[in-house]
């Protein structure tokens, strides 16, 4: 997919199309929901585990009422899901929906979904129900005969696990001070990006465990909030429909909205790995392109990218890349 920039210069965009085999285990409903997701960094998670909840409501509010003002202006909500762990709803902050409130659980809903290990969050296979052998492994007797099988995942790997996600370090940013640079980022602000991508956030003092991250300064570049980008990064069922707007997917989420996803380290992804991409399904090759995906709400923000000159793009992508 071609697109042009006001100075003649053209940028050619990867559209994603997708082919399901029929399963062994019945035909797919019409109605189906595909997502292809790519997995999301796991830098920094401890971190935003400790914004508080309010910084992010208050960016919802603050959002919503600039839109109402506005029609084409930013809006922004959060996830209200429903934790395993408590049987509460809570904030959503994990996953590309924001569909996990904390670390142990979206660890132990990882375990379940990705890999079919049960865990005391989770003790329970993600099962069809004409999968009958899986369904019988998860109530059945184990081979003594002694009522239901242990989970695979006990509690003391699950804090191990959740120590190790805890504590993954976002990397040093590079030639923050250099000229491109900050060019750069006087065109990201000046176009608005910061609206979604909130800079910085003071981590507060508390009485909990997680010690390791009390009372820092973070630059995430995500507000956590899930925001419309779109028809053309929708979710579609597999007859290729775009859903109804109200149709909710995940929580509170449906099929247009994504959690704005955070910035930092985003500019050695493919130092990281050589064949990164970008977005949640990993059509952008490049930073440019993930950019020019942006919809919906960020419409605004798009058309001000594609009237950027050769010089304001490599401005813009020297500050991303500084990340």
């Amino acid at each position: 997919m071609p697109v042009t920039f006001a100075d003649g210069y053209t940028e050619t965009l990867r559209a994603p199309t997708f082919n399901l085999t029929k399963p062994g285990y019945g035909a797919f409903d019409d109605e189906l929901m595909v997502s292809p997701r790519i997995a999301l960094p796991m830098i920094g998670l401890g971190l935003l585990e400790q914004i508080p909840d309010e910084d992010i409501k208050k960016q919802a509010v603050s959002n919503n009422k600039n839109a109402d003002k506005n029609a084409n202006s930013i809006r922004g909500k959060f996830n209200w899901v429903m934790d395993p762990q408590t049987g509460k709803h809570a904030l959503g902050r994990f996953g590309w929906k924001a569909g996990q409130t904390k670390l142990i659980t979206q660890n132990q809903s990882a375990f379940s979904e990705d890999m079919g290990l049960t865990s005391n969050i989770r003790p329970h296979e993600s099962c069809m129900p004409a999968q009958t052998a899986c369904m019988n492994a998860t109530t059945g007797a184990d081979e003594q005969g002694n009522g239901k099988p242990p989970v695979e995942v006990n509690d003391e790997i699950a804090k191990f696990v959740e120590f190790y996600t805890r504590n993954l370090a976002v990397p040093n940013r590079r030639n923050a001070d250099d000229a491109m640079v900050l060019a750069g980022k006087k065109r990201f602000y000046d176009m608005g990006c910061q609206s979604c991508h909130t800079p910085r956030y003071q981590l507060p003092k508390t009485n909990d465990d997680h010690i390791e991250q009390h009372g820092q300064v973070i630059y995430p570049y995500t507000d956590l909030l899930l925001h419309d980008m779109g028809d053309d990064l929708a979710d579609r069922t597999i007859a290729g429909k775009l859903p109804p707007k109200d149709a909710q997917v995940e929580f509170l989420a449906n099929s247009y909205e994504w959690r704005t996803p955070a910035l930092w380290g985003i500019g050695l992804a493919q130092t990281v790995d050589p064949q990164a991409t970008f977005l949640h399904d990993g059509r952008a090759r490049t930073l440019m392109e993930a950019v020019l995906w942006h919809g919906g709400e960020a419409a605004k923000q798009q058309q001000k990218v594609l009237k950027l000159d050769k010089q304001g793009r490599a401005e813009l992508n020297a500050f991303l890349k500084s990340l």
